[in-house]
């Protein structure tokens, strides 16, 4: 079974200390987090998932407390203003993938924008070929630091996944044909 992360042990300790759910005289035994295991499913939480919650405890707010809480939540809060804030892990997957595919996105826009414009209107040569190969080396680390630190993704995912993604570079950058612009007479 899976460990929990260290934010939900420490949301789950916080809970029992502030609430003392248990008897008079009895003391949760949750010191160890290596005892303890998740129930949840799904994916395993990464580190843009971890920033974002922070951010938004930090910036706390009633649209945020109105998009990221449940009803139930929300009305328990209401209730009692110093009760701990628990955000719906749904919406904040949903924001979490909403920003991953936005990046994914941009980075297949923005090099193969870039290598178009190199390819067209310059003369091919040395200069150019490194030039390219520099925004194919550039890109692909940083698309490979993005799937490390935004994904739970394994380590040869990751290569897996920058090795098609510079393949779709490369795939551009050999089917581009350099637009020259015909001259008078021709």
């Amino acid at each position: 079974m899976s460990r929990p992360a260290e934010s939900e042990y420490q949301s789950v300790r916080n809970y029992i200390q502030s609430t003392r759910p248990l008897c008079e005289g009895e003391e949760p035994r949750i010191d160890c987090k290596e005892d303890l295991v998740t129930l949840r499913r799904g994916r395993e939480y990464a580190w843009l998932d971890v920033t974002i919650e922070h951010f938004l405890r930090l910036f706390r707010c009633r649209v945020i407390d109105y998009i990221f809480r449940s009803n139930e939540t929300q009305r328990k809060a209401d209730d009692d203003d110093k009760s701990p804030i628990y955000y719906t892990r749904s919406r904040i997957e949903r924001l979490v993938l909403l920003i991953i595919t936005m990046t994914i996105v941009a980075l297949l826009v923005v090099p193969i924008y870039l290598l178009y414009h190199l390819t067209n209107g310059i003369q091919q040569g040395s200069h150019t070929t490194a030039v390219s190969i520099g925004t194919f080396l550039a890109f692909t680390l940083v698309f490979s630091v993005i799937m490390a630190f935004f994904t739970s993704a394994k380590r040869h995912e990751i290569l897996g996944a920058a090795a098609a993604y510079c393949a779709v570079l490369v795939v551009f950058f050999g089917n581009a044909q350099v637009i020259v612009s015909p001259g008078p007479g021709t």
